[in-house]
Formats: C-alpha cells, sequence, structure tokens
C-alpha cells in the first residue's frame, strides 16, 4: 500500500505542476499581464487553459488525499515537493530557459527544508482533539494574516505580490487541513454532521483560491507552486503545536531544528522568486520586467533592443552566458 502510495503522491504532484502551468497561462491570456480583476474571473470560465488547469488540479488534490489514505503523512507529504521541481522544470523547457546555480540552489533549498520539516514533525507529534475554541482561534488567527498579507500585496510590485498572495492562499489551505481533521473528529464520534467546520472549509478554498489566482496573475507559476508547497504544511502543522498541543512532547533540540528546516524552507521560496527568470538585472528594473531597454537613433535608422535579445542564455538567476 505504501508503494502505491507514493505513486499516487508523485502523480499528485504532477498534476499541481501541471495545473499551475496551466492556470497561469490561462490568467495571462485573460489579462494581459495586468491585474485580476472580477470580470476577468468570469471570463475564465471560458478559457479552456484555465479550465483545465482546475480540473487537473483538483485531480491532483484528490491523488494526494488519496494516497494519505494509504500511507502516514511522513511518507506521502514531503513527496508533495516533487511540484516545485517539476513546475520549475515545464517552465525551463516551454520558454527554453536554463537554471543558473542560485536557483538550483534555492529550489533545492525549498525541498530539503520541507521534507525534512514534515519529517521531523511527523515523528514527533501527537494526535490531539480540535475543539471548537481551537477552531475558533485558528480563525481568527488565519483571518487576520490573510488580511495582511492581501493589504501588503496591494502596495508592493508584481514579483513581491506574487509572493504575499501565493503565501496568504498557503495559509488558507492550511487552515483548510485543520478543519477537515475537525470535520473527521465530529463525525466519526458521533456527533452528526460537521457544519461549522464544513461551512469554514468551504470558506477557505474559495478564498485561497481567489488568492492565488491573484498570485499567478502577478507572477511566476512556479514561485506560486514553491510557495504553496512550503507554506501549507507550515501553517498546517504550526497551527496544530500552537493551538492544539501536538507539540507538546517535542524536545528543544528537535524544535530548534523543525524551526531551521522551515527556516531554510521560507528562505529558499524568496530566493527563488527573486532569481526568476530575467536579464541578469534587479528586479524591478526596465530589462526584468521584459520592456524595451534602449532605443537608439541615426538618422532615419532607429534601432530598438529589448531585454531578451541583449542575452544569449537566460537563467533562473542574474547570470548570464
Amino acid at each position: 500500500m505504501s508503494l502505491l502510495a507514493v505513486l499516487l503522491a508523485a502523480a499528485g504532484a504532477c498534476c499541481n505542476a501541471v495545473s499551475a502551468r496551466l492556470q497561469h497561462g490561462g490568467l495571462r491570456k485573460e489579462t494581459g499581464g495586468a491585474g485580476l480583476r472580477l470580470g476577468v474571473l468570469l471570463r475564465l470560465g471560458r478559457q479552456p487553459a484555465w479550465l483545465l488547469g482546475v480540473v487537473v488540479g483538483c485531480t491532483g488534490a484528490g491523488l494526494h488525499a488519496v494516497a494519505l489514505g494509504l500511507a502516514p503523512i511522513s511518507v506521502v507529504q514531503p513527496i508533495g515537493v516533487l511540484a516545485i521541481a517539476l513546475s520549475a522544470a515545464l517552465s525551463t523547457r516551454l520558454e527554453r530557459t536554463r537554471f543558473g546555480p542560485i536557483a538550483g540552489a534555492a529550489v533545492a533549498a525549498s525541498m530539503i527544508g520541507t521534507v525534512a520539516f514534515v519529517s521531523l514533525t511527523a515523528t514527533t507529534a501527537r494526535a490531539t482533539q480540535v475543539t471548537p475554541a481551537a477552531a475558533l482561534q485558528a480563525t481568527v488567527l488565519v483571518g487576520v494574516a490573510v488580511m495582511i498579507l492581501c493589504a501588503v500585496g496591494a502596495l508592493v510590485a508584481d514579483h513581491v505580490r506574487c509572493l504575499v498572495f501565493a503565501a496568504a492562499s498557503g495559509i488558507s489551505f492550511g487552515y483548510v487541513s485543520l478543519l477537515m481533521r475537525a470535520s473527521i473528529q465530529q463525525f466519526a464520534d458521533g456527533d452528526g454532521i460537521p457544519w461549522l467546520p464544513a461551512a469554514g472549509i468551504l470558506a477557505g478554498i474559495l478564498i485561497g483560491g481567489w488568492l492565488v489566482q491573484h498570485a499567478y496573475a502577478s507572477g511566476r507559476p512556479e514561485v506560486v507552486v514553491g510557495c504553496l508547497t512550503v507554506v501549507d504544511p507550515l501553517v498546517a502543522v504550526g497551527l496544530g503545536m500552537a493551538l492544539l498541543g501536538e507539540g507538546a512532547d517535542t524536545s528543544v533540540p528537535t524544535a530548534v531544528a523543525e524551526a531551521a528546516c522551515a527556516a531554510l524552507a521560507v528562505a529558499g521560496v524568496v530566493v527563488f522568486t527573486r532569481s526568476r527568470p530575467g536579464t541578469g538585472l534587479p528586479i524591478g528594473s526596465a530589462a526584468s520586467s521584459g520592456r524595451r531597454l534602449a532605443v537608439s537613433t541615426t538618422g532615419a535608422t532607429r534601432t530598438t533592443v529589448t531585454a531578451r535579445q541583449t542575452v544569449a542564455t537566460q537563467h533562473y538567476d542574474r547570470s548570464t552566458t
């Protein structure tokens, strides 16, 4: 069963990577690189690439859920980080770019940090009951965090906005994980249909889905996948430890190691965001945003050089060849 779970989790990771690319492409076609508006979201219902991306994403989530039912979380969850590398590989293939050393190290750091964090917490955390009080506290904390990140996202540049909205979406999905556990516990205890947790799950999915579309509209799909893959488990585990007492049996050295792994994963995503494909110039410059770099005129002859034409090979960091 464990082998089947591994295969299903790997297939789910592939689906998540493909889904991100399809949704990002569909959004870009509708927005033209501009911001996401409600009218655009409604038009996406007629965008085949985006719709296919949603279907593929739902399939990936379903495969991952089945895998979790067949094997322990310590086996299944780390496999999900494959989506980071797969998404980046798709972009390099489709856009004919290559990994530079900085981007490669950032992807490796985020994957290693996430796998190590999940593995440590899975072996030390103890199962506890999700009480209504804990669920309410989680709702307040997540709500405040998401609102703060949304406010920040409205004020910052595109590449930072992408990271901020993706992080807010990851927080929402991590909250959904906690409420799903609460629903299962309530139903198993014979307390009837868990209407309140179910309402919270629906709200979390809708809000998280809306935020992730903003992230796709503001930045690169592989950055969004990387952020979601890291933030979602960090939030879910963090809520469990802080509000449910799941980390009560964790020793101080193990807690320090978990914090270090989490910091490594987050740092990898941040560095990866800043080293997205560009021209070797600082992010935010005219070159990195794909604008015209220079215009030289000689008599009646006018020559325009674009950002893509100034380098022989683009990398995922600021190096060029």
